[in-house]
């Protein structure tokens, strides 16, 4: 298990969620985009650390000039919080199209989408849909 700051990764809660739904064959692609998802999200993460670290080390050195520059640059371009900003969303999509979240789920087993329509809705008939 990879882990940072004692937190076990993305990559490894994802597997499990995929292991416990046991998706069908024709979910594959979005499985395998849903682990490179938390994949990538994992390596934002490592490299914040990193540069965390490098700033550390920086600020401990007598000649704080242009090392430090260079570990504050990285730092602005590895926020690890603008990567699951952009990222997250895309992971949180593809798990609830692979119905592992608990609304997904709950969606799906209560007739919601995917489903056919037992009939006409209620909308269709006030609008004087057909069937209605």
């Amino acid at each position: 298990m990879t882990e940072r700051e004692g937190r076990r990764s993305l990559l490894d809660a994802v597997e499990e969620t995929i292991a416990a739904l046991d998706p069908e064959k024709t979910d594959q692609g979005l499985v395998e985009l849903a682990r490179l998802y938390a994949r990538q999200i994992d390596r934002a993460s490592a490299t914040a650390a990193m540069a965390d670290r490098a700033a550390r080390l920086a600020a401990s050195e007598d000649d704080e000039g242009a090392l430090m520059e260079i570990v504050a640059a990285l730092r602005a371009k590895l926020n690890e919080r603008d990567t699951i900003d952009k990222i997250g969303a895309r992971l949180t999509t593809a798990l609830v199209e692979l119905k592992a979240t608990p609304k997904a789920r709950a969606a799906g087993s209560s007739g919601g989408a995917g489903k056919p329509s037992a009939g006409p809705s209620r909308l269709m008939g006030l609008r004087g849909g057909a069937g209605a």
